[in-house]
C-alpha cells in the first residue's frame, strides 16, 4: 500500500500535492488521538469508517490515502475502506 501511495505523490500535479500535503496535516492531530484511544473495533476501523462514509467517489479513496499518510493504522482504514465500498472482507 505505501509503495501505491509514493506512486500515486509523483504523479499529482505541484497544486494539487500541496493542496493534498496541507489535508495530510491537519489530520494528523485527529488520526494521533484516534490511533492513542482505546480501539472500540480492531484497528479503530469504525472511526475510519464513519469518516469514509461522508466521503464519495474518488474524494474517498484520496482521504484514505491522506489517513494512512496522517499515521493511521493501514489495516483499519483498509477494512474500513472495504466496507464502505460494498467489498467483502475475506
Amino acid at each position: 500500500m505505501k509503495e501505491e501511495l509514493e506512486r500515486a505523490l509523483l504523479v499529482m500535479p505541484p497544486q494539487v500535492r500541496k493542496a493534498f500535503d496541507k489535508a495530510v496535516e491537519s489530520l494528523k492531530p485527529v488520526v494521533a488521538d484516534i490511533e492513542k484511544s482505546v480501539p472500540g473495533t480492531k484497528n479503530h476501523y469504525g472511526i475510519y469508517m464513519s469518516m469514509l462514509s461522508e466521503a464519495k467517489g474518488r474524494s474517498r479513496t484520496n482521504l484514505a490515502f491522506a489517513l494512512l499518510l496522517a499515521g493511521a493504522n493501514e489495516k483499519g482504514v483498509v477494512t474500513a475502506l472495504k466496507l464502505v465500498n460494498g467489498i467483502p472482507l475475506t
